[in-house]
């Protein structure tokens, strides 16, 4: 649709050839199982965003090492044995007419020790500085290992291209390993791998050309970096425009500028008090350097500001996060103009950040109970029709309204209120949260395409 003209104009990153600018930002949901191998609910998670239009989506980080995970429910690609089940999944994204790109990392100094599957059980960082939130002791690398884990980096990217994948992308964000050695904060090495800038360059340099080397100039390698840690003594946005020129110059095909780190994730994953598109300059300065595409991110809910944000240069692609957890149709919908059908993102980081990185359990959406459940909940006619009464119009009796009537009953909603929403009305009320009512509102016109009978003031 022409409001819509730049989101949905086919784009090109190296050799891949992406029909619109929407992309699926790499998101942890441990769904994998404890030794890291894809599950049936990972499949059928990135399927349903294949269905949903997104130009292309890039899995969450895989591990390229035993002892590189950075949560319970990490993807692992450090084996052979991995292999079959990125094959089955890319397969299962290729059936739906999807791109997907594999992220690569190492939790370095973020890693949690219980985590690892190796038998070296102990965290590693360029400096043995524990991480100020997940804390531990981690143990400064050796040449010689730093060196085997170029290997490993490009090891995992080779079984990557050998499963299918349609490109790589290396995670040099968000305080893990590879941003780890950038950063002058985490890395206070005397070798050739940290002081200056090149030195703490050389590590993430390396794995690049050794990715590079063995996928060849064919297959697209995408780098994401963190421009800007936002952390007293880190790294800061004159040196990442640095950054970003060498890794063009060493073959990146793309860059995804992110910011933050495990101590600064409020600018990462920014909740509902953050501006809407809060890192977005960070890509446009990037943009301004770079001759490759630039992938820009930060709270970006809504399509129509990511047109924006492309009529205006800011960024040739634009990265959907927690936005296609809540709705992962959002990219057809918005397409077909039907904007009042996405379901929100409200920026509450209850269920995607809160849930999997306090509690370490697997991500759900607070906004969508199917986010996880796809094939558990999906929506299916009832077998026998039925006359169902649905009492309280808060969030709950909202969505089982809505969910029995697309299953074919006949349902009525009772509220004793004179207003839909129950004490979630309550909730929306503080000043800095009226991004929280998009949820309400969304309701309120489902209700309104729905055959649901609306009782108000019925006790």
């Amino acid at each position: 649709m022409a409001e819509l003209q730049m989101l949905f104009t086919p784009g090109v990153i190296g050799t891949m050839r992406v029909p619109n600018r929407i992309v699926m930002a790499p998101m942890v949901t441990n769904y994998a199982t404890a030794d890291g191998y894809l599950t049936d609910r990972s499949i059928a998670y990135y399927v349903e965003r294949a269905r949903g239009g997104v130009g292309y989506i890039t899995i969450e980080h895989a591990t390229v090492a035993p002892n590189g995970r950075g949560s319970p429910g990490m993807l692992c690609l450090f084996d052979d044995s991995y292999g079959s089940g990125f094959t089955r999944l890319i397969e299962a994204v290729h059936r739906e007419g999807g791109r997907i790109v594999v992220q690569l990392n190492h939790a370095g100094r973020q890693a949690l020790l219980h985590c690892s599957l190796g038998e070296d059980k102990g965290i590693v960082a360029p400096s043995a500085i524990p991480c100020p939130v997940r804390g531990g002791n981690p143990r400064e690398l050796t040449v010689e290992e730093i060196r085997s884990l170029v290997d490993a980096y490009a090891g995992a990217a080779l079984r990557a291209r050998r499963a299918g994948a349609d490109g790589v992308e290396l995670h040099m964000a968000h305080g893990y390993l590879m941003f780890s050695f950038l950063s002058p904060f985490s890395n206070r090495r005397r070798d050739e791998y940290g002081g200056d800038a090149a030195g703490r360059m050389r590590f993430p340099l390396e794995v690049l050309d050794a990715v590079r080397d063995v996928l060849g100039e064919d297959f697209p390698v995408i780098c994401r970096l963190s421009a800007h840690e936002y952390v007293e003594g880190g790294l800061v946005i004159e040196e990442g425009l640095r950054i970003a020129d060498a890794l063009v110059e060493h073959g990146a095909d793309a860059l995804s500028i992110t910011a933050g780190s495990a101590i600064t994730y409020r600018h990462t994953m920014g909740p509902y008090y953050q501006p809407r598109g809060n890192l977005i300059h960070l890509a446009e300065a990037v943009k301004q350097r770079v001759e490759v595409p630039v992938i820009g991110v930060g709270r970006i809910p809504d399509p129509r500001l990511a047109e924006e944000m492309l009529r205006a240069g800011k960024a040739d692609f634009i990265a959907f996060g927690r936005a296609l957890l809540a709705d992962p149709h959002l990219p057809k919908k918005a397409r077909e103009g039907r904007f009042d059908e996405i379901i929100p993102c409200i920026a509450c980081n209850s269920g995607c950040v809160d849930r999997r990185l306090s509690a370490g359990l697997y991500t759900a959406c607070l906004c969508n109970p199917l986010t996880g459940n796809e094939e558990e909940l999906r929506v299916a006619p009832a077998s026998k029709r039925r006359r169902v009464m649905v009492v309280g119009a808060g969030p709950a009796g909202l969505q089982a309204s809505l969910v029995a009537s697309q299953r074919g009953h006949e349902v009525s909603l009772w509220e004793q209120d004179r207003r839909l929403g129950g004490n979630y009305r309550i909730a929306v009320l503080p000043p800095g949260k009226e991004e929280t009512a998009r949820l309400l509102e969304y309701f309120e016109g489902a209700l309104r395409r729905s055959r649901v009978r609306v009782e108000m003031g019925k006790r």
